[in-house]
């Protein structure tokens, strides 16, 4: 078990880094007023961050069923990660709807 909680980790760790990285590209697109580009990269960003969230999930599914999880360093980060790219999920979104609000305006 403890081989597949690293395996799990480290895959959580690459996607949701992965779509932090896609997120942060979006910000700095929609910034400089090119908005399709934006969208199309916070979508890029969420297909792979929800296969890093299904990952946890999967975690989570198998401590609800009573399998022993030992949370370890490497878990942690992982979700740190995760709440981290989640958080600049909102932010694109966010910076995206005030860039096209300044457009329309």
């Amino acid at each position: 078990m403890q081989q597949e909680l690293t395996n799990v980790s480290c895959e959580i760790i690459a996607k949701v880094g992965t779509a932090k990285g896609l997120f942060v590209e979006a910000i700095e697109t929609a910034a400089a007023g090119q908005l399709d580009q934006a969208r199309a990269l916070l979508s890029e960003g969420e297909q792979i961050f929800n296969q890093g969230h299904e990952a946890h999930g999967q975690l989570l599914t198998q401590f609800a069923a009573g399998a022993e999880v030992k949370v370890d360093l490497l878990l942690v980060h992982a979700e740190c990660q995760m709440m981290s790219a989640e958080d600049f999920k909102v932010i694109a979104e966010e910076v995206i709807a005030i860039a096209e609000k300044r457009i329309h305006a």
